[in-house]
């Protein structure tokens, strides 16, 4: 059986950087690039939170790490953008808050977005391979 399949989220949230930057370089309008981003970013959160409510019996560390992402940051940082639309997103400041220096912190959450990703993959593939916890030994039979 193929074990990669059960770890798509993590290609997919890995994928989803480079599109969004080629939205920023290719796209005329950077502030549209900025809206088609977030709502890249709604998408796949929305999606991959889906996936492991149902996947898996408990929420794990993805699902937190996702709505913490979308909470903390990537619906601040629309509302930012749109809140704000005549203003460039390097001058928006909102009660104290730059933008940017908001933007610059989801970029280093999005890495605890991806190591919850792959912890919980990992506990996707245990669970649905007759493992009970992620990280287990494999039984006798899978060793034979």
């Amino acid at each position: 059986m193929n074990k990669a399949k059960y770890f798509w989220p993590v290609l997919v949230e890995v994928l989803q950087v480079p599109l969004v930057i080629m939205m920023f370089k290719f796209l005329p309008y950077k502030k549209l690039a900025g809206i088609l981003g977030g709502f890249m970013f709604l998408l796949v959160i929305f999606s991959l939170t889906n996936y492991f409510y149902k996947k898996l019996e408990k929420p794990g560390f993805a699902i937190y790490a996702l709505l913490g992402h979308l909470f903390l940051f990537v619906i601040p940082i629309l509302v930012f953008r749109i809140g704000f639309w005549e203003t460039n997103f390097e001058d928006i400041i909102f009660m104290g808050i730059r933008a940017t220096s908001l933007h610059n912190w989801s970029e280093k959450f999005y890495v605890v977005v991806l190591w919850a990703t792959i912890y919980d993959c990992n506990r996707v593939k245990n669970k649905e391979l007759g493992n009970s916890q992620a990280g287990s030994e494999p039984s006798v039979s899978e060793s034979i």
